[in-house]
């Protein structure tokens, strides 16, 4: 329960540092789709991984973001443009030290 909790708060830092946000303040498309996402990858955890091997939770972790961004609609926009690897490991270096992944 710790690492999904770790997780999640790992999953928030990164959906925040990518910028995804509504384009109209009247669409609340943003967070039914972050909502949708951590569903997703709870999901995914439970069916694919047997164990909280933290390399895997984090790849899964990656596969579920990069699914998500790549399929966002046209009502919702991602401020991260770049490298979509390359954003994800600035953010984790940048703000994080190695030990606290977990």
């Amino acid at each position: 329960m710790s690492v999904n909790f770790s997780f999640y708060e790992k999953f928030t830092s990164i959906w925040n540092g990518l910028g995804i946000k509504d384009k109209s303040l009247t669409v609340s498309s943003a967070q039914k789709i972050k909502c949708f996402a951590w569903q997703l990858f709870i999901s995914a955890k439970i069916k694919l991984l047997k164990c909280d091997d933290i390399l895997n939770t984090a790849l899964l972790l990656y596969a579920v973001l990069k699914v998500v961004t790549l399929n966002l609609p046209a009502e919702v926009e991602m401020a991260a443009k770049s490298d979509y690897l390359e954003h994800l490991v600035n953010l984790v270096n940048n703000k994080e030290d190695a030990s606290s992944v977990v």
